[in-house]
């Protein structure tokens, strides 16, 4: 039997024999080595919080590196002309283009965002490395979570920041072509961001007539507060009729509100609705006693009450672990 390359990235753990692509259709063996094509796909500037990061360096803005392909596929992508394309060549940017952009338009930070960055990995360990090296940029990254553990706790070691997406119910892995152990490890990968101590934000999208019941947001909600986290910010996404379910209507804003409403009834401290200015769910408030701390319209902060001190200015209550700051 010629042999095979066992890529050891992501869940798939694609056994790739010789002239043939793994699941992501990036990572190609030629019978000795793995070559990769695709990619950066598009880069933006953004507030950080585009990235449903409302509690790391709120009000900063961040060079945003998209990636083409993924390796789920979601018939729902909001991203689908980037995840469902992968060029035959590679478009890579060495650390000087990347220091050079972000110095021109002052960022903070360099976000890896957009379909899963991390079949990427060595680009992005070795750019994040370097980047660190340098230093003056804070990195972060955002993922399905269906990358292996042992890649995740490469990541750590230079990533700053995750946003996790769950995908949930299970039956969502069947839809999305993930292996069903998705379920058994994803809460395994939440609590080593945490143990590690990096920044660490969810995000749940409810998809109509499949993951839209308060049954699911429940199990999520006290799985969480069950692992000690539930001061990690919880963002509800909208769906938006998007790729193969285009013909599929938006979910209501009064559904969206009620299952934030259940989230932070059963213990979750920080629990955020998108697309939906001047609600309470896009702002941040003491969990002590209720202060507004961050005001926010269409997600970016207009109003900052907290000094550098990172105390509530009302009851004195220590914010650090809850708000990264400088």
């Amino acid at each position: 039997m010629p042999k095979r390359y066992n890529c050891d990235l992501c869940e798939h753990h694609c056994k790739i024999p010789p002239k043939q692509y793994g699941k992501c259709r990036v990572r190609f063996f030629d019978g000795q080595k793995i070559n990769i094509r695709g990619g950066i796909s598009n880069w933006q500037i953004d507030f950080i919080e585009k990235k449903r990061l409302f509690h790391f360096f709120p009000g900063t803005y961040v060079l945003s590196l998209g990636f083409y392909s993924c390796n789920l596929d979601c018939p729902w992508c909001i991203n689908w002309e980037i995840t469902k394309t992968v060029p035959s060549d590679t478009i890579f940017w060495d650390i000087g283009k990347i220091v050079s952009i972000a110095e021109y338009y002052g960022v903070s930070g360099v976000s890896f965002a957009h379909s899963a960055p991390e079949i990427y990995a060595e680009y992005i360990i070795d750019t994040a490395k370097k980047l660190k090296k340098r230093g003056g940029l804070f990195l972060t990254l955002s993922t399905a979570g269906y990358l292996t553990l042992d890649l995740l706790n490469r990541l750590s070691s230079v990533i700053d920041a995750f946003v996790v997406d769950l995908k949930f119910p299970p039956k969502i892995a069947r839809i999305i072509g993930a292996n069903s152990k998705y379920y058994q490890y994803i809460w395994d990968k939440l609590m080593l961001i945490s143990n590690k101590k990096r920044h660490l934000e969810i995000t749940y999208l409810p998809i109509p007539g499949i993951s839209d019941e308060k049954i699911h947001l429940i199990k999520i909600v006290k799985k969480l507060v069950d692992l000690g986290l539930e001061y990690v910010p919880f963002h509800i996404l909208r769906f938006h009729p998007e790729y193969k379910y285009s013909s599929f209507s938006q979910m209501e804003k009064e559904k969206l509100m009620d299952l934030a409403g259940t989230a932070q009834s059963l213990g979750i401290k920080f629990v955020y609705v998108a697309d939906f200015p001047n609600t309470k769910y896009e702002n941040t408030y003491c969990p002590n006693c209720g202060q507004l701390l961050i005001k926010r319209v269409s997600s970016i902060p207009i109003k900052i009450l907290f000094d550098n001190k990172l105390r509530c200015p009302s009851c004195n209550y220590d914010l650090s672990n809850i708000i990264k700051w400088y």
